[in-house]
């Protein structure tokens, strides 16, 4: 498996200023690259296999591209073609707020991919990432690294943080997977109020939630929000003051990505403690899009997506959860959830017009049964995928509910126990 560790790095003045030298190549590159596809009268003749044949009649036109390493260049085109790819993919299912990829300013840092060991990157010497640059080995960039005690390295990006200012070195490395356990399974259902509610096939309800860490994060979102309407009502957009408002905007963005990924991974980590056991983690085929607020009003639509859409970072928990669990010899998929929610366990009624997620209990409207809402989907999970299991699960089924929750600061796992009503046989 494919693994990619991020480390901060520290180059000197020297190696600086090659760096710089080779991010002004690859933007040049790429906005000269996005021109051509915004250009009428190239549409549907440039592509990204035209575009690469032009680069060595580029550096003969051009001398100055000789000095960055041509893997570095080759992959400032492919990251312009995987963005027009994006937009498109984003069009095609229905995003109309999608734009095409920008022209790159001067002033920001080009994230440059060394892609080849040995000959576009050497990690040989201990401590010292070379790069290369220039025409020989004399002239490559020299960079001081922690040793990870990594090896078979597929790729390094360089990268700098826009706020901090920081240097980045991206790692991309193979990493030998575990033999695959056998054990039981355990079906979870995303959802907005409680984010993951499971069942596992021995009958335990598991619930893992991350609403300490959307109360943290909205108060900094309502920050934000008035950062945003002074920096709004301010005319001129160069000031001092704008300036540092807008420094510090992109400062309370950059806090909330780091808390939320931190919460992301603890999380993550303690569902593993929890179920070393699992042989497969089944979660449930949710797209967040599918929840776009529709209502008359622009600010509740805003205020609505905030808490479902930008503060509800399921896939992103998925994802942590993915590769974690492969590393330990279990697995994530994907699965069809679809009328979990509207259809009764017990007389297999469908409620046409569904249930409002207001309503956390489940009521049927035939035969009058009652079930917490997310509990009452992951027993459908177990009826429609586990049929063996179901069969006697009514015998020995014993109710009870683990909730997981940890805490925003010391990421410590506080856990509930409780009970829910047995199932009647």
């Amino acid at each position: 498996m494919i693994i990619t560790r991020k480390i901060q790095i520290h180059p000197d003045c020297i190696a600086l200023k090659k760096l710089w030298e080779v991010s002004y190549r690859c933007r040049e590159l790429a906005n000269a690259c996005i021109e051509q596809r915004r250009d009428r009268n190239s549409w549907g003749k440039v592509n990204i296999f035209s575009q690469k044949k032009e680069l060595p009649i580029l550096k003969k036109v051009c001398p100055e591209f000789k000095t960055p390493a041509s893997q570095v260049l080759q992959n400032a085109v492919f990251a312009v073609d995987r963005a027009y790819k994006m937009f498109f993919t984003k069009r095609k299912k229905g995003d109309k707020e999608a734009r095409p990829p920008k022209f790159q300013s001067r002033n920001r840092f080009f994230a440059q991919e060394y892609s080849q060991s040995e000959t576009s990157f050497d990690l040989s010497k201990p401590g010292v990432l070379q790069l290369a640059y220039g025409k020989s080995r004399r002239d490559w960039i020299l960079i001081p690294i922690a040793d990870m005690g990594v090896s078979c390295v597929k790729t390094v990006t360089i990268s700098q943080d826009d706020v901090t200012h920081k240097w980045y070195a991206s790692l991309t490395y193979q990493v030998a997977e575990k033999v695959r356990i056998s054990g039981p399974r355990l079906y979870f259902d995303p959802g907005c109020k409680t984010s993951l509610t499971g069942i596992k096939t021995t009958g335990e309800f598991f619930e893992y939630d991350f609403n300490p860490l959307r109360k943290l994060n909205l108060s900094t979102y309502r920050l934000i929000d008035e950062l945003v309407s002074q920096k709004d009502k301010m005319k001129n957009h160069n000031s001092p003051r704008w300036r540092r408002l807008n420094k510090r905007i992109k400062k309370l963005f950059g806090k909330i990505h780091t808390r939320t990924k931190t919460y992301l991974h603890t999380l993550a980590n303690q569902i593993l403690i929890d179920h070393p056991d699992v042989e497969t983690f089944k979660v449930g085929d949710w797209d967040k899009r599918k929840t776009l607020a529709d209502t008359s009003s622009q600010i509740a639509n805003r205020r609505i997506n905030r808490a479902v859409q930008n503060n509800n970072p399921l896939g992103t928990l998925i994802e942590i959860l993915t590769y974690k669990a492969r590393l330990r010899g279990q697995e994530v998929e994907k699965f069809d959830e679809r009328g979990s929610t509207r259809t009764c366990n017990r007389c297999n009624h469908i409620h046409e017009q569904g249930i409002s997620p207001s309503k956390r209990q489940f009521v049927c409207e035939e035969c009058g049964f009652s079930y917490p809402r997310d509990h009452h989907s992951c027993l459908n999970f177990v009826k429609k995928y586990e049929p063996a299991v179901w069969h006697r699960l009514p015998e020995y089924f014993p109710g009870s509910r683990r909730r997981v929750e940890l805490a925003p600061f010391s990421f410590k796992p506080q856990v509930t126990v409780g009970y829910l009503p047995a199932l009647a046989a």
